[in-house]
């Protein structure tokens, strides 16, 4: 289900994968990493290994933040000073990071503003892992003639 990659930069081990964005909030907090990058921490809902749905926090860098600001998609609560989806969730492109500097078994997950197209098909859901490639039949194909006489009649 996940593809571990490593970053060629920072040698840390990390998955794409898509996260419904659930909220982000209003305050932004100063990395302590070398850009001093700024960001928002958010709320992400995803399916791990298992398929199973969970929750966690993550966090959005705040040049990240303003296509969705922008994009008007989201609303701020004025009470708990968050912002949340005026619609249902939307999935958006997630990144979970195995950085051995973490303490602990933690994992940092990052957002982008990119949309993901959700669930990603999976073989088993065209049946291509029952599939024996000997039994695959080629198709042979069409000449140009063959594909002329076909369509002759649709000018």
């Amino acid at each position: 289900m996940f593809t571990f990659k490593e970053n060629p930069v920072t040698g840390n081990l990390e998955t794409t994968f898509s996260a419904k964005l659930l909220s982000i909030s209003d305050k932004e907090i100063q990395l302590q990493s070398e850009n001093k990058a700024m960001a928002r921490v958010c709320s992400v809902e995803f399916k791990d290994v298992n398929g199973e749905a969970q929750r966690s926090t993550a966090l959005m860098y705040s040049s990240n933040f303003k296509y969705i600001k922008e994009a008007g998609e989201f609303q701020l609560n004025e009470v708990d000073q968050s912002w949340y989806p005026q619609e249902a969730p939307q999935h958006y492109l997630a990144t979970a990071i195995d950085d051995p500097s973490r303490e602990g078994d933690n994992i940092l997950i990052t957002v982008s503003h990119l949309k993901s197209a959700g669930e990603r098909a999976t073989k088993s859901m065209f049946g291509f892992n029952r599939v024996n490639k000997s039994e695959v039949v080629e198709a042979e194909e069409p000449s140009i003639s063959q594909y002329d006489e076909a369509n002759a009649g649709e000018k």
